[in-house]
């Protein structure tokens, strides 16, 4: 079963999130922490697994993507009924 990837726009620009294995492995570098020890009630765990999983979805989607943790966070506090939309439902889901 093909983990799917789910688009979303922001700012005129168009980011993909892809929740799989990868996604994981990269927070495990950012966090440096097991993903078996994420807190799924921390902001920061959750912003981290988020970031890691749009990193995923845009390199499945051949796209370049080049904010740091730090830019992403800004844009998504200052967009976040879009990214909402995505995560929890009401926007289209692409499948790759």
């Amino acid at each position: 079963m093909e983990v799917e990837t789910k688009e979303f726009k922001i700012q005129d620009e168009t980011y993909y999130f892809r929740p799989n294995f990868r996604a994981m492995i990269e927070f495990e570098k950012i966090a440096k922490k097991s993903t078996s020890q994420l807190d799924d009630s921390s902001m920061i765990d959750s912003s981290q697994l988020l970031y890691c999983g749009v990193i995923s979805g845009m390199r499945k989607k051949q796209k370049e993507f080049k904010l740091s943790y730090d830019e992403f966070i800004d844009l998504i506090d200052d967009n976040f009924d879009e990214l909402t939309k995505v995560l929890f439902g009401g926007s289209e889901e692409k499948k790759e």
